[in-house]
């Protein structure tokens, strides 16, 4: 029998779980998930689609001037904002600058669009919004140039 005192603490060993048992205790058997799925045949999914489509278009027409406001200053914001990456490219010696607008939703690209065309009326402005890679491409390289 051994000598304990106060300030000594016993641990009782715990049972040693592999890895793969831990994993198999954790996770409860649910079964397939597709099981879960209803059959959808191609009309379903178009009517599905296309109610999800009215129902965006009915979200992005129902907001308010409030809303719109701030969509179109924060679009003045990043546009004052690629005007001025525009001039340090161009004293940089580049003849065209790049923005990605994934980072800001995609109600901006349009306004942010509007705002460079004023304060850059003579450049070539070139766009894609697609959902996965939405940019603004800016040049001002004429064809004769070098």
């Amino acid at each position: 029998m051994e000598n304990f005192t106060e300030f000594d603490i016993y641990i009782e060993p715990e049972e040693e779980k592999t890895f793969l048992k831990q994993e198999e205790e954790d996770i409860p058997d649910e079964g397939d998930p597709l099981d879960s799925l209803t059959p959808l045949s191609k009309e379903d999914l178009i009517s599905l689609t296309r109610s999800a489509l009215l129902k965006k278009k009915d979200l992005s027409a129902s907001s308010s001037p409030q809303e719109l406001a701030k969509i179109e200053a924060k679009a003045r914001d990043v546009a004052l904002n690629i005007a001025e990456w525009v001039y340090l490219s161009a004293d940089a010696g580049e003849w065209k600058f790049v923005y990605d607008m994934n980072k800001l939703g995609q109600d901006y690209l349009n306004p942010t669009l509007q705002a460079l065309r004023i304060r850059l009326p003579d450049v070539y402005i070139q766009s894609s919004n697609s959902r996965n890679n939405r940019w603004i491409e800016i040049s001002w390289k004429t064809s004769n140039e070098v």
